[in-house]
């Protein structure tokens, strides 16, 4: 766009053509054509910085080059130089300032750590949920594990599902009900046990007494008040 203007000695639109694509793209922070060592045209409005001639420079006539540079004010720029018509019509420098590309890193950077984030506490709670699942139904038996020992032998753990802790949950309730039923067994065994006990001990004292009777009617009397 620039070489027919150039060549032309069309300076007027070419710096036209400067301010436009200035104007045009924020991201570009300045442009200037250089020619034989000279500048023909620049968008500084204070006055073309020298030193920024030498700053940068094309690596041959067919490929640009691009330099990080700083302003005396610590503003960083990328400098572009790029050969003309293979140099012969100049060399075009453009800067673009690192500041957009910054604020495009920083609002990367925090979107990152937003998603990371919410990922970080969507994981959290659901780690706490699953937690939750698995401890609710042990308090649960830890609870009924108490209820048995003070002798309540009706327990009842509410778990749904069909993992290893409503496994667990269902054998505890039928060790339950199984150790019920023997208690309960055992409780009449003992009181038969006691039963028997109390009637051979009666009978150990009849046979005694009836023993020690003197005669047939002492006896009479004593299986009487038996």
């Amino acid at each position: 766009e620039l070489t027919d203007r150039i060549l032309t000695h069309d300076l007027l639109s070419l710096q036209k053509s400067l301010d436009y694509q200035l104007q045009s793209n924020s991201s570009i922070s300045y442009l200037f054509v250089l020619r034989d060592g000279h500048v023909i045209a620049h968008t500084f409005s204070d006055g073309f910085p020298v030193n920024l001639i030498e700053a940068n420079g094309i690596s041959s006539d067919e490929s640009g080059n691009a330099k990080k540079i700083a302003s005396e004010s610590g503003e960083k720029f990328i400098d572009i130089a790029w050969p003309i018509f293979g140099a012969k019509a100049g060399v075009l420098r453009l800067g673009f300032s690192e500041k957009p590309l910054d604020k495009q890193v920083n609002a990367l950077r925090w979107k990152m750590i937003s998603i990371t984030a919410a990922i970080l506490i969507c994981a959290l709670a659901g780690t706490l949920v699953f937690v939750r699942r698995i401890t609710l139904p042990l308090g649960q038996l830890a609870k009924a594990s108490e209820s048995l020992k003070k002798g309540a032998w009706d327990v009842k753990v509410e778990v749904s599902g069909q993992d290893e802790v409503a496994i667990l949950a269902s054998s505890f309730e039928n060790m339950a009900s199984r150790l019920k039923e023997n208690t309960e067994l055992l409780q009449f065994q003992k009181k038969e046990l006691e039963r028997l006990h109390n009637q051979t001990r009666s009978f150990c004292e009849i046979v005694r007494e009836l023993g020690s009777s003197p005669s047939l009617e002492d006896l009479g009397r004593t299986l009487i008040y038996r």
